[in-house]
């Protein structure tokens, strides 16, 4: 997406990431939802219409040049499209999150026109391929709703990403989705797989649903078979030391698939009541609590928070702990999500839960141990592994 702001370090060049969660309202209540989202949640400290465009000067003075815009459900709000227009008219791109019910004619009008100045990014929930598997999760007869939708966009020549929660109930659907998706080209441009997560509702739910290291090598295998009737991109939101070895080719050569590790960090996060945090998953740490957009402002905390040395750090990746330290891909990795990260262990340098995970159960494959590389791997097949960790070709 293209910008026109300022970037405000004249030393750093640097552009902040940032998450606004509009609003922890939404008019689901999915059960798998990490920020707990529901209907009955009390938005009565949320930012006023008012209050929201005075974060959108904030935004443009800190030299954003992305707003990740989510929620809860961010169409739930009737401000939005003025928000996304306001951003845009400032130079500042966003990529929108929504669950897709709430397409109104107005947002599908303001959608395209700032798609055609290259200013806004659409992803859409659409949990497994069959109404039985996304219903599971969102509940009953919200999947031939937003497949509506999805129609209505594609009708109305709007871009969009579809992102899959996969879980046990929803894998053998994958070919259901390349099919979907097939038929939503060229509107659909990115269909993106992310994994259950233990957080908030899901907690309870991973125990049941829950992703295995053989559940990531049968979806990469459906992933393989079933892509080639899709025009346009597959992501795997998974760090890369949860793939397979065998499928390191599918995942690191292949012509419109990658992975992706979370989002880029250190960012702001600004919560539906204003309190600047790192993110949604931070909102309760009183150590991650640096004031409130009503009282300051985002460029004062950014630089007071000294956020620089946070960045230089996660950059370098040095100081990681646990499997992240001994893990060949940490130079292109980086720990993946690190707010999820030191929720679960307690710093920024803990290792990332999924991987720790493998580790504990001794699935985390030992060729992506640094250790094991040096102990006993030839050097030929250090060589492979390091140029993988580079993000360079595979030879």
């Amino acid at each position: 997406m293209e910008s026109t702001s300022e970037e405000f370090d004249p030393v750093r060049k640097l552009r902040p990431n940032l998450y606004w969660y509009l609003t922890f309202r939404c008019n689901l209540a999915c059960a798998h939802c990490w920020v707990e989202s529901s209907p009955r949640v009390d938005a009565s400290e949320d930012l006023t219409a008012a209050e929201a465009m005075r974060v959108v000067q904030q935004i443009v003075e800190l030299g954003v040049r992305t707003c990740n815009m989510t929620g809860g459900e961010v169409l739930i709000r009737q401000d939005t499209p003025d928000i996304l227009e306001s951003l845009a008219g400032n130079g500042v791109g966003v990529a929108l999150e929504t669950n897709g019910l709430l397409i109104s004619d107005r947002f599908l009008e303001v959608a395209g026109r700032l798609q055609r100045r290259r200013s806004l990014e659409l992803c859409i929930s659409l949990d497994g391929g069959t109404p039985e598997t996304h219903d599971l999760l969102r509940g009953s007869g919200t999947f031939r709703r937003t497949v509506g939708n999805l129609r209505r966009l594609a009708a109305a020549g709007v871009r969009f990403n579809l992102q899959c929660v996969l879980n046990r109930s929803n894998i053998e659907t994958i070919p259901a989705l390349y099919r979907l998706a097939a038929e939503l080209s060229p509107s659909l441009t990115c269909l993106a797989f992310a994994l259950l997560n233990p957080l908030g509702r899901g907690e309870g739910l991973v125990r049941d649903l829950g992703i295995g290291f053989a559940d990531l090598d049968h979806i990469l295998e459906l992933v393989r078979d079933h892509r080639l009737g899709f025009a346009g991109e597959t992501a795997v939101k998974a760090p890369p030391a949860a793939i397979p070895p065998r499928f390191l080719a599918l995942a690191f050569q292949q012509r419109g698939v990658s992975t992706l590790v979370s989002c880029q960090f250190p960012l702001l996060g600004v919560l539906p009541n204003g309190d600047i945090t790192i993110c949604a998953l931070s909102r309760r740490d009183p150590d991650l609590h640096y004031g409130n957009v009503r009282t300051t402002t985002l460029r004062r905390v950014w630089e007071e928070a000294q956020m620089d040395d946070l960045r230089d750090r996660y950059l370098g990746a040095a100081h990681l702990d646990g499997i992240c330290g001994d893990c060949v891909w940490r130079p292109s990795c980086r720990g993946a999500c690190r707010a999820w990260a030191r929720e679960t262990g307690g710093s920024f340098d803990a290792p990332y839960p999924l991987c720790a995970a493998l580790a504990e159960s001794g699935e985390f494959p030992r060729a992506y141990r640094l250790s094991a590389q040096k102990a006993s791997l030839p050097p030929e097949a250090v060589a492979v592994w390091a140029s993988a960790a580079r993000g360079e070709a595979l030879p």
